[in-house]
This record gives structure tokens, C-alpha cells and sequence, in this order.
């Protein structure tokens, strides 16, 4: 379950739940990011050779774009994942568990509540709003400290 809430392009609130991993994102607007509680924050990591960055996956996307992206992301030494859930992929890099987050489309409903964890937990995150609000529209989410480099790629 993924819920969020915008004022205009600012996230407000988001509250993530993955049952199965017994665990609930939380965050608001000035209040802070948690992971059943307790505080996040995005990842301090600031090599790109050391990063593990999720690349999801849509069919709205050509193929030979998506691999291109991975093909990139490879080459500066990132180690590359995707499990399947561009919500929790995104919650995963607002917690320090990934350094970064890259899709090429995703729709609203999929990323509202991580656009909160996001901001709450001090991520670097471009290339979605205000764009997304109309439609899909790619995003990248990210560890301040490799932010740059990994724009570059993206």
C-alpha cells in the first residue's frame, strides 16, 4: 500500500506499507522521514564505484533505452538491481538501503509517498515533478553525494 499527499509539486505526506517485510515508511512535510519508527536518511556514499542504484522497468519504455541506461549506469562502476516495485525501490534509497533510484516512466500513483520519504530523508530527487503530475515521466532519486554524477548518466 502507497499513499501520498501534494500540495501543488510539494510532497506532503507519504506513508508506504510492504506487509510482507513488516514494514511502513512514514514521512511529512517537516517532519522527518522513519522505517517502522525510526529515523531514515539517504545514504552518505559518494563514489559512484561504490553505489547500488535500481533501474526499474517499463513497458511504456523502449528496451534498447532501458538498457542503454543500465549499460551507463555499469560502466561507472554501480552495481545495478531491480526488484520490481519502483515504490519501494524509491523508499530503499530514502533509507540509505540503495545510493539511488533511476526510471525512465513512472506514473504518480507508484512514487506520491516516496516523493515524501525522499525529501524528508535528505535525497537529491529530479526529473519527475511537476512533469509527473500530468502523466508519466522518468525520475531519479539519489544519495546527495553522488547526485551529480549519477544526473550525468541519467
Amino acid at each position: 500500500m502507497s499513499l501520498g499527499l501534494l500540495d501543488g509539486d510539494v510532497p506532503v505526506l507519504g506513508v508506504l506499507a510492504a506487509p510482507a517485510l513488516n514494514e511502513t515508511f512514514a514521512a511529512r512535510h517537516g517532519g522527518g522521514a522513519t522505517l517502522n519508527g525510526a529515523p531514515i536518511h539517504a545514504a552518505a556514499t559518494t563514489g559512484l564505484d561504490r553505489a547500488i542504484i535500481e533501474v526499474g522497468w517499463s513497458p511504456r519504455v523502449d528496451d534498447a533505452a532501458w538498457q542503454a541506461l543500465c549499460a551507463r549506469l555499469q560502466a561507472s562502476g554501480a552495481m545495478l538491481r531491480n526488484g520490481g516495485s519502483g515504490a519501494l525501490g524509491l523508499a530503499d534509497a530514502a533509507a540509505g538501503r540503495l545510493d539511488g533510484y533511476a526510471e525512465l516512466h513512472i506514473n504518480l500513483w507508484d512514487c506520491a509517498a516516496a516523493l515524501a520519504l525522499l525529501a524528508e530523508a535528505g535525497a537529491v530527487v529530479s526529473g519527475f515533478l511537476p512533469q509527473g503530475v500530468q502523466g508519466g515521466a522518468p525520475i531519479l532519486a539519489t544519495a546527495p553525494g553522488i547526485a551529480e554524477d549519477l544526473k550525468q548518466l541519467v
